[in-house]
């Protein structure tokens, strides 16, 4: 009985540890000013923070110039920032790769910021920092992870991108029941704002992940803010056949936030001729864990294609 009861502590602890450590993260978390950060002596999106705009620490976006004149856009995926793909980064830059991995709108602040913020604003962002470094290098890469892998698809649209690299793309973002013959995203959509009008602010899932890896994340997501995410999904759907850059899709296998069938999807959609689908052993976060240095392999060995 003693045996028992002990287990039960130890399982309650877990719980309340489990469910009050993002929030805890969140309270102590240090904030700082906007880093100035200039691109071929252009402060980014000098005309939108203007020095004013605090961010968590994690937050700040990165910039590493390189030495080959070739630079890499790499866009965070959503409740995130930078710090996810601080690594990969890196990793790149120590290729010789010019890096710059911007927080997009809504992110690194308050999770209620998210509330505010259109998907189109995500968009003009990322043509923003495509066209600042197509001013100053020779080459743009843009690797692309979960909502950034939206925003990747919309510039390779836009633009004539040198390579193009999308991770767990959210084309479905729930179970394949949805998206059957019978329900498609206008009913998820009706879903989420109902559930939104009784759970606004729901905790975000997968914090143990998040704790394992070391990502740092919004503990919280404003339900209303999932639907910009998948009209921006319906958006690119509607494109996708438009998009003719060389690309790789990579997906986790196991992925529970978007559907593997995302990486299918779009490989069968996109109008490229040049395509390689990689699936990864992983669930959504295939940046950070044990199986970074084979994705990273990949891209860097995608980048570097002859």
């Amino acid at each position: 009985m003693k045996k028992f009861y002990l287990l039960l502590i130890i399982f309650v602890s877990l719980l309340l540890f489990y469910f009050s450590y993002s929030n805890l993260i969140t309270e102590f978390e240090i904030m700082v000013d906007y880093p100035e950060i200039f691109v071929g002596g252009e402060i980014i999106q000098e005309e939108l923070v203007k020095g004013q705009v605090q961010i968590y620490d994690y937050a700040q976006p990165i910039f590493l110039e390189g030495t080959n004149n070739e630079s890499v856009l790499l866009i965070h995926g959503y409740l995130a920032s930078p710090q996810e793909v601080e690594e990969l980064a890196h990793y790149l830059n120590e290729r010789d790769y010019t890096v710059l991995a911007p927080l997009m709108s809504g992110h690194g602040t308050n999770y209620l910021d998210l509330e505010t913020v259109s998907w189109d604003i995500w968009a003009d962002e990322s043509k923003y920092y495509y066209e600042l470094l197509n001013d100053n290098y020779n080459a743009v890469h843009v690797v692309g992870f979960s909502l950034g892998s939206l925003s990747a698809l919309e510039l390779a649209n836009s633009y004539e991108l040198d390579s193009l690299v999308v991770i767990g793309t959210p084309m479905f973002i729930v179970t394949d029941w949805i998206y059957s013959d019978d329900y498609g995203s206008d009913f998820l959509v009706t879903v989420i704002g109902e559930f939104a009008n009784y759970f606004p602010y729901p905790k975000k899932g997968n914090s143990f992940t998040d704790l394992v890896i070391g990502r740092e994340t919004y503990s919280h997501l404003p339900t209303i803010s999932i639907l910009e995410v998948i009209e921006y999904s319906d958006y690119v759907k509607s494109v996708l056949g438009d998009v003719d850059d060389d690309v790789i899709i990579l997906h986790g296998s196991f992925d529970t936030t978007a559907d593997p069938y995302s990486a299918e999807y779009v490989f069968e959609e996109i109008g490229s001729k040049e395509k390689e689908i990689v699936y990864v052993n992983s669930l959504h976060q295939v940046l950070m864990g044990i199986h970074q240095e084979e994705v990273f392999s990949e891209i860097s060995g995608f980048l570097g294609r002859e």
